[in-house]
């Protein structure tokens, strides 16, 4: 026994010039990772020491490092979320400035750039808020005249496209939402050169976002892409958007019909061109 004893101790004894290893990352995130990994390399009766000449002295670590230091290192990350939603949300109070909007939509863009993030966006209620915002959907009876400027629009969709990029559950979310039939359903608005025929015509920084959110939504995936050709949105693209006097309009069309044949090639949309003759300007 005292020998095995001493060899688990000779196995246990760490090199004195040797780092303690940092662990893996876990799933609580990097916060608990940095507590765990302190746990495990403090000298408990150091701290024991550390904490009773706190005591002696009167003080606390908001008195040693302040608040802001505090505030910082124990951030609540999903409780600022859920206030900028909040606030997003109650988009159709007219005494929520557009200027506390756009604030809290390019925050919650900041967020939703991380992909796990993004997917907690709709479980939230996140996506919704951001959908009617974007697409200028206000309170019942509520004129185009009275939604909020296109600048906070065109955000709000911009931030919805950051979450739809490349995250298949998000999209799943938005498709949940009616959001496809919903976004293609605001391109005629986006007539560019014909706006005159257009009752409503749309701001094309709106229109730019608008296309974003439907690029997210349907590339690299040929469901979606059946469903948006039926929906009349590549006819749109070829028709007018790709002919739009906006080029950042002109461009995200001819770009997304350019990533769409090259994936969905036998899509019907081309074939309803040919017999239409390439006539008429909005969705089929």
């Amino acid at each position: 026994l005292p020998a095995a004893s001493g060899a688990a101790g000779a196995a246990g004894a760490a090199d004195p010039g040797e780092q303690p290893a940092v662990p893996e990352p876990r799933p609580g995130g990097a916060m608990e990772d940095l507590l765990h990994w302190a746990v495990q390399n403090s000298d408990p009766e150091r701290l024991q020491e550390i904490i009773q000449q706190y005591k002696d002295s009167g003080l606390s670590l908001k008195d040693v490092y302040g608040k802001e230091t505090l505030d910082a290192l124990f951030f609540d990350e999903y409780g600022m979320v859920r206030d900028l939603i909040r606030q997003i949300s109650d988009f159709r109070n007219a005494s929520r400035t557009d200027d506390e909007l756009e604030a809290a939509l390019a925050r919650l863009e900041e967020f939703a750039e991380q992909i796990d993030n993004a997917g907690n966006l709709h479980r939230m209620g996140g996506l919704a808020p951001l959908l009617d915002l974007g697409l200028g959907d206000g309170a019942a009876g509520q004129s185009a005249a009275a939604r909020r400027p296109a600048e906070v629009r065109a955000q709000a969709l911009l931030t919805l496209g950051v979450a739809v990029q490349n995250n298949p559950p998000v999209q799943e979310d938005l498709l949940g939402l009616d959001g496809l039939r919903r976004l293609a359903a605001r391109l005629p608005a986006c007539a560019g050169g014909a706006a005159a025929e257009v009752a409503a015509p749309e701001d094309a920084q709106v229109c730019s976002k608008l296309l974003y959110v439907l690029s997210g939504l349907v590339k690299n995936n040929g469901t979606i892409q059946a469903t948006a050709s039926e929906a009349g949105v590549f006819g749109w693209l070829l028709r007018v958007g790709a002919a739009h006097p906006s080029l950042a309009v002109a461009k995200k069309s001819m770009g997304l019909l350019d990533t769409v044949l090259a994936q969905s090639p036998e899509l019907p949309f081309l074939a309803g061109m040919s017999a239409a003759g390439g006539g008429g300007g909005g969705p089929r």
